[in-house]
């Protein structure tokens, strides 16, 4: 039996709630095409040390199949690569090994979910995901063990076609690994007024709905401006790195909108039309030569289906 699972990638826009009386780190991001995901399963081979817990979980001990990544997006960069190479294997092995769980279930034995849910809502539905956050209970976060304790699914619009998202990815940026986050605490930033995060939200979904990217674009970056200010003590500044501020700066001086930074970075991000793209092409390359900026371009749209599976006998 072979197994094939094809998923994408994710942006993370920000935290429209960072937080409140019961619940921390309401989210809203949005999967993406391109970098894509794909994991391969069949009797030959081994396992990747990282995904044998889920194989154990799932199919029991020593488990007899081979799985690859053939496809995955650069890791650490703001693209939520674990959590879909992770739900992207423990669909496939689910199907090779006769097993029928939800996606919420895989999510729990991924071990995700335990800040952000954006990365499992849209492993599932693709589009722009809106996620509830997480209920606040003890002293800090824990990584979730049922359903009940994943950020449920608030919101999910479809993105046009037409919207052409621009990634920079700077290859000698700041790149921070799950273990180096230290994230899962209750915020601690008394002085920081998130009134006006819900105001940007509304902007993002209208945008969405009304497929206005002017709109759109001015509720993400007016979260990107609070999550700048919120996680400056956290990250040394305003963006994680100097690489990541400049590919901001690229993207803006060439007319690209809703720029921001995903997640630790050093990812940035804008949007455009897709009739602009040959334009913003020629001019970021120009522009990143000019700085010496060394970065990984990609031109990609919202892929607005989750992750599909396909087996074969």
């Amino acid at each position: 039996m072979r197994v094939k699972v094809e998923g994408g990638s994710r942006i993370h826009l920000g935290f429209y709630n960072i937080i409140n009386e019961s619940r921390v780190y309401g989210s809203v991001g949005l999967y993406l095409e391109e970098p894509r995901t794909v994991i391969e399963i069949d009797e030959e081979g081994e396992i990747p040390r990282e995904l044998m817990g889920i194989a154990e979980n799932i199919c029991g001990p020593f488990p007899h199949f081979g799985l690859r990544i053939a496809l995955s997006p650069p890791r650490h960069v703001g693209l939520g690569s674990t959590t879909q190479i992770a739900m992207s294997a423990a669909l496939g092995m689910s199907i090779y090994c006769g097993k029928r769980l939800s996606y919420k279930e895989l999510a729990l034995i991924a071990r995700r979910g335990a800040v952000s849910g954006v990365g499992i809502h849209s492993f599932k539905w693709g589009g722009l995901i809106v996620d509830g956050g997480r209920k606040k209970e003890g002293s800090k976060l824990k990584i979730p063990s049922e359903v009940e304790e994943l950020p449920p699914l608030i919101s999910r619009f479809s993105i046009p076609n037409d919207w052409l998202i621009i990634l920079i990815i700077p290859r000698n940026g700041k790149r921070v690994s799950e273990e180096d986050e230290g994230f899962m605490f209750y915020p601690k930033n008394p002085d920081f007024d998130q009134s006006l995060l819900s105001r940007d939200l509304v902007k993002i979904l209208h945008g969405a709905a009304s497929r206005e990217l002017l709109l759109f674009s001015e509720g993400v970056e007016g979260i990107q401006s609070k999550m700048g200010e919120y996680f400056e003590q956290y990250q040394g500044g305003r963006y994680s790195s100097d690489e990541t501020r400049l590919s901001v700066e690229v993207l803006r001086s060439l007319g690209a909108r809703g720029v921001g930074q995903s997640s630790w970075g050093p990812l940035a991000y804008g949007f455009s039309l897709s009739s602009e793209r040959d334009r913003l092409e020629e001019g970021i390359s120009r522009a990143l030569r000019k700085e010496g900026l060394d970065a990984d371009i990609i031109f990609t749209k919202a892929r607005n289906r989750g992750a599909s599976a396909f087996s074969e006998v």
